[in-house]
Formats: C-alpha cells, structure tokens, sequence
C-alpha cells in the first residue's frame, strides 16, 4: 500500500522549533490537488515570491511514477518506485535520473503487541539497521520510544490527538550511510492559525 497524506485543509500554517533556533521558524504551505497533481507552493522568512514544487503521480498496482518539476529545472525529474510484499517483508526498488542500476531497500518487520522491531538492508550495510519502537498509549496520548544504533538513550515522539482533523505531531527524518544512522528529531512542531502571527 502507498499512502500520500495531505492537508485537510487547502491552508496551512507551520511554526517549527529545532534545537538552536532562537525563534519559531514558520512556512506557509498552500496545496491544490487534482487527482495524481499536486501543486505545493510554500513561502518562508526571506522568500520573496513562493517556491512550487509540482508533483504528478502514475499509479500502477505496486508500481509508481512520481514526476515533479521546480523552479530551474530543464526538465521533470523522475523517480520511480517498484514495491514487493510478502507477509512482514518489503522491498523498494526505486529509480531516479544518474542511477547505473536500481536502489534497493528491504524493511524486515516483527510486531509484538506494542513493540515493533525494522530492520532494513541498503547497498553498502554490511549488517542489518535496525530501528525498535515502543508505543504507549493513554487517550490521545501516544508516546513513541525508539532506539537506533549509536543512541545513548532512547529518543522520544509524542503523537497527541486535539479532534478528528487535527493531529500535533513531531517529525523524524532518518537517513542512513552504510552502517550510519542519523536521526534528525526537531524539539517541537505546531499547527497555528493565522491568528497565531
């Protein structure tokens, strides 16, 4: 299954704290969606006229094609997305312009109630990365622990549900480099109105 989630609403404001910020960072996002189009205009501090990033999508069983194009660019970039499932196990193939030979990424999953253990493979790893979560729940209160190779302790996301259409949540942004996995985690990520400004 792919799942692209979007905005609720064809506004929104983001304000956005990271370790370091003196401020609260803030980015507009205006979305218009029509079917496999997306178009994502975005202004932030400094920007002296919105930046686009327009996004079409072919979909075809487990197979999919995403074009986008930005401001620059001579022609639309591509990459295209070949998924494989059985049971706990999934492989991604993907492609994009430059690459010799198709990327690889396989996610190996154990669930056990609240725990759940990921291990994926890339090129170059020479053993297993593995990711474990543990999920505690008290309402709308969702915590998140998860443990990497190289964390001293575990980091923490707290998922805190306000009504049906508005979710607070923390963003993870995770690259990996052979047997390097870093994990970016910002402090404090909020929804705000434009009454909030």
């Amino acid at each position: 299954m792919v799942m692209f989630v979007l905005p609720q609403r064809p506004q929104r404001y983001h304000v956005f704290y990271h370790r370091g910020s003196q401020r609260p960072q803030r980015i507009l996002f205006i979305f218009t969606i029509e079917a496999t189009k997306v178009s994502c205009f975005f202004y932030h501090r400094g920007s002296q006229r919105p930046q686009r990033i327009l996004f079409i999508f072919t979909i075809e069983a487990t197979k999919v094609s995403c074009f986008f194009y930005h401001r620059g660019s001579q022609r639309p970039q591509r990459i295209l997305f070949i998924f494989t499932i059985e049971a706990t196990k999934v492989s991604c193939f993907f492609y994009h312009r430059g690459s010799q030979r198709p990327q690889r990424i396989l996610f190996i999953f154990t669930i056990e109630a609240t725990k759940v253990s990921c291990f994926f493979y890339h090129r170059g790893s020479q053993r297993p990365q593995r990711i474990l979560f543990i999920f505690t729940i008290e309402a709308t209160k969702v915590s998140c622990f998860f443990y990497h190779r190289g964390s001293q302790r575990p980091q923490r996301i707290l998922f805190s549900y306000f009504s049906e259409r508005s979710f607070l949540f923390h963003l993870l942004n995770v690259t990996t480099e052979a047997t390097k996995v870093s994990c970016f985690l910002p402090q404090r990520l909020t929804e705000a109105t434009e009454d909030s400004f």
